[in-house]
């Protein structure tokens, strides 16, 4: 399973949140995957089995 995880982050901290995110999807035993919200495009979405977003 391939899980999204989507942020934007001016000051850093949500992108160490979505780091800390990512480690408990793996350890659920997913696959997690950062990306930027501004460097993703909606048809990627598709790609994946699910998707958490923050900002």
């Amino acid at each position: 399973m391939k899980v999204l995880i989507l942020y934007t982050s001016l000051t850093g901290n949500t992108e160490s949140m979505a780091e800390n995110v990512a480690e408990g999807v793996k350890e659920a035993g997913a696959e997690p995957v950062l990306k930027e919200v501004f460097n993703t495009q909606a048809s990627d979405l598709l790609n994946y089995d699910g998707c958490i977003l923050g900002a």
